[in-house]
């Protein structure tokens, strides 16, 4: 008599798992570092944007100024983002706060001042700041 196999062995399933696991425990961190990264992005706009804004009210009004909405969270959700002026309207600091998930990053809270100096509470800021 001959039998034919049907189906799959206990041992052949239970290495396809094993597998499955390893792919998953090295893809699913990855996968994650790479959303923070990607949404460091939002912070560095929105910093920028406000330094510009900045940038405005002194050539306008000679001293800097607070935003309306200070501080405010990105639509994201994922950074509060905080505008100090200083020196009686002659300097500021902005600084984006990551909140939630984005506390992971290895970044920190970002900030850039009335000289365009960047820096991180953590990291290497040319790298949290990807070269602007």
């Amino acid at each position: 008599m001959n039998k034919q196999q049907q189906g799959f062995s206990l041992v052949e399933l239970l290495i396809t798992i094993a597998i499955l696991g390893i792919l998953v425990a090295i893809a699913v961190p990855n996968y994650r570092a790479q959303v923070i990264r990607g949404a460091r992005t939002e912070a560095v706009d929105e910093i920028l944007k406000i330094a510009q804004f900045e940038q405005q009210s002194f050539t306008r009004n000679n001293q800097f100024a607070a935003p309306a909405i200070n501080p405010y969270t990105t639509a994201s959700g994922r950074y509060t983002i905080t505008t100090n002026i200083t020196n009686a309207g002659q300097g500021y600091t902005i600084t984006a706060a990551p909140q939630g998930g984005q506390a992971d990053d290895v970044c920190g809270s970002m900030m850039i001042d009335e000289v365009g100096r960047k820096t991180t509470t953590s990291g290497d800021a040319r790298n949290c700041w990807g070269g602007r």
